[in-house]
């Protein structure tokens, strides 16, 4: 057409025959079809944002893929995110050119992703947000001046041409029976018809975007679990260090009172730890048991030295304190 459409139409015809058989003309009609071949293509078209929804893993990915399929119809997108209020939306992701966003900036003075809209000037987004319902809009510059400050309003037309928006489809992303933001698609070629499909996208990537989330709050939690189980090893790896260098401390203060049986409690520990391995005891054991054999006489830190020391024979009281020691090793064990 003129203004560049492409047009589909069936070419019915038939043959109309004398009483001797003989063709006499021909006539054909015209059926235009363009808008079931318009539907057969956005339904493929939601096919495969489907299965490239279902390959991402996170909200940048699945914009990615609704916005490449969408630029093969040639259509522009845009995601807005809406605050915990729905008061104020913000532009999140865009497939509007690279260099047609620098030139917007630099005649408006903004910055995209510093920019935001209240939902309550403008009337499509108060529909879309509030009402939960999708809106087709005809002119896309009205929306564009109610969105812009005062003395920005007048760059309205020229930011609709730079960006090759004309007309637009917006419908809500709805997550847990709530708007998270709203999926505007845009386009010269948009008409009313297109609010189901549109909505459609909008439903699919609203679903794809809260499975991301949940995968990423699933990842974040294992690696917080992860950061966990590492310090909380590391703490005990401290303790372990802490009480190995204590019993190593009343094992010498042992030795120091009863110089006779110095390295013994050394030996002991050695041979018990020889025979754990052997028998093919976890390390855990294997280290409680050679902690075992370091602290067999600890109760002897009960006795006085000269007692322990004694060359001549013990007398009741002397035995008797030597006695007590078995006690205060059971004791300190079981602590």
């Amino acid at each position: 057409t003129s203004d560049g459409r492409v047009l589909w139409f069936r070419n019915q015809t038939g043959l109309v025959r004398d009483e001797t058989g003989r063709i006499r003309y021909s006539h054909g009609v015209m059926f235009d079809i363009t808008e079931r071949k318009r539907a057969e293509q956005l339904l493929r078209t939601l096919n495969q944002v489907a299965l490239a929804m279902e390959r991402a893993l996170t909200p940048e990915e699945i914009f990615a893929a609704v916005a490449r399929e969408l630029k093969k119809l040639g259509f522009a997108c845009v995601v807005f995110l809406t605050d915990e209020s729905q008061k104020r939306m913000f532009p999140k992701y865009w497939s509007y050119a690279a260099g047609a966003i620098k030139a917007l900036e630099r005649l408006t003075g903004l910055k995209i992703e510093n920019f935001s809209i209240p939902v309550e000037t403008v009337d499509v987004y108060r529909k879309v947000v509030w009402e939960r319902k999708a809106a087709f809009v005809e002119n896309v510059e009205d929306i564009t001046q109610q969105v812009l400050p005062k003395l920005l309003k007048k760059f309205a037309g020229q930011i609709v041409r730079m960006l090759k928006i004309p007309k637009s489809v917006s419908a809500p992303l709805i997550v847990e029976d709530k708007v998270i933001g709203v999926l505007s698609v845009e386009s010269d070629d948009l008409t009313e018809g297109d609010i189901p499909t549109i909505t459609a996208f909008a439903h699919q990537m609203a679903a794809a975007w809260r499975k991301a989330q949940l995968m990423q709050d699933l990842e974040r939690s294992l690696v917080e679990q992860e950061q966990a189980q590492a310090e909380l090893q590391h703490t005990l790896e401290k303790l372990r260090k802490a009480l190995g260098g204590i019993i190593q401390a009343m094992a010498l203060t042992v030795e120091t009172k009863d110089p006779y049986t110095a390295g013994h409690q050394r030996q002991v520990a050695n041979l018990a730890r020889a025979i754990a391995t052997e028998m093919g005891l976890s390390e855990e054991r294997i280290d409680g048991i050679r902690t075992a054999g370091v602290i067999h006489d600890i109760g002897k830190i009960s006795v006085p030295g000269e007692i322990l020391s004694k060359p001549s024979r013990l007398n009741d009281m002397e035995f008797g304190l030597i006695k007590t020691c078995l006690l205060y090793t059971s004791d300190a064990a079981d602590e």
